[in-house]
């Protein structure tokens, strides 16, 4: 069993340095060992951010990918210690980071588009 406090913290410090403040309820999405075997995912305007736990160095990382019909793909890393997240549209993006994310990505069971969350106070 991991601590996964201090991970979720920087999970939600993350979340709330990149969505509209105030419109989402980020402090109910919480990390639990589950996300080891299972992404989940919530609603974002024209898209979703998914997300899923990795243990790394025997420290859990938390993988995030955001996407939109905008054009907006990102993936993120967050740890106890802080984030990254890399757009996957740079030319110049480091091949390895991506391939992170997918080796990581096909362990874990996807999310069902009909299960996605709605953690957001504005009605669509």
């Amino acid at each position: 069993m991991h601590d996964l406090k201090k991970v979720e913290e920087k999970f939600h410090e993350y979340l709330n340095s990149r969505l509209i403040k105030g419109v989402y309820r980020i402090d109910e999405l919480k990390l639990t060992e589950d996300l080891l075997e299972q992404q989940e995912a919530f609603y974002i305007p024209f898209g979703w951010i998914s997300y899923f736990l990795v243990i790394e160095d025997e420290k859990p990382v938390v993988y995030v990918n955001a996407c939109t019909r905008m054009d907006l793909d990102i993936i993120g890393f967050v740890d106890e210690n802080g984030y990254e997240d890399y757009d996957l549209w740079d030319k110049n993006l480091d091949k390895e980071v991506s391939k992170r994310y997918r080796n990581a990505f096909k362990n874990v069971k996807k999310f069902d588009y009909d299960d996605l969350k709605f953690i957001s106070d504005v009605e669509r």
